[in-house]
């Protein structure tokens, strides 16, 4: 009968919506990218997931009309290069991108849905956003579900409730694979380290000086 493959006719349509409006550079290419910068830090990692196998990420991303395009761009193994779209900065030194991380050590994709929620919940996507100031100890009560006093995140974050206990359990064994006792296995230069967070304050152990950031 020569009825053309709907599932297909459906993504080459999103396709080309898609690249036509990133083209024009008008209203509904904002809020595509607007779209894509929240699912991006949904999802939490580096990387633009529209270029990531989306059977490995899809667990924790919400569905929706990006969700759909990026499975099928996943099944046909294209890349798409978008201008001016917002990524997480790259962790640089000794520092790791939480959810890759926990992608590399092969989680159950439960374990990451439960791994992500805590993470939204943190507001924290590498392993600096909960280290103090002297970059080798961790802020401890991160890793029972207690967010951090001492800084906040500049994002915009989704809405996430505080997960159950049960998610805080696995957090704080995720974590504590990269730590021994409250002390990372790497140290972080946190000077030099660029982040989304701003502080209100912080203790540098190693000088043990207070300092107070009267400007935040």
């Amino acid at each position: 009968m020569n009825l053309p493959h709907l599932y297909t006719s459906q993504g080459l349509g999103q396709l080309k919506f898609l690249l036509g409006h990133l083209r024009a550079q008008d209203r509904t290419c904002r809020l595509i990218l607007i779209s894509h910068g929240y699912l991006q830090l949904s999802i939490g990692i580096t990387t633009n997931f529209l270029n990531v196998a989306y059977k490995d990420y899809y667990y924790w991303a919400s569905p929706s009309w990006l969700t759909s395009l990026w499975h099928l761009i996943s099944r046909l193994y294209f890349s798409i290069h978008i201008k001016k779209v917002w990524l997480p900065l790259t962790p640089h030194d000794n520092d790791v991108n939480l959810m890759e991380y926990f992608i590399s050590q092969q989680f159950h994709p439960k374990q990451l849905v439960c791994l992500n929620r805590c993470n939204l919940y943190l507001q924290v996507l590498s392993v600096s956003n909960q280290v103090a100031a002297d970059g080798v100890t961790i802020i401890s009560p991160t890793l029972y579900g207690h967010q951090l006093t001492d800084r906040r995140s500049t994002l915009t974050w989704p809405a996430q409730g505080r997960p159950p206990q049960s998610d805080w359990l696995l957090w704080a064994s995720a974590i504590g694979s990269l730590c021994s006792g409250t002390r990372i296995l790497r140290p972080i230069d946190m000077e030099h380290c660029i982040t989304h967070q701003k502080w209100f304050w912080f203790i540098d152990r190693g000088l043990n000086i207070y300092h107070s950031l009267d400007n935040i």
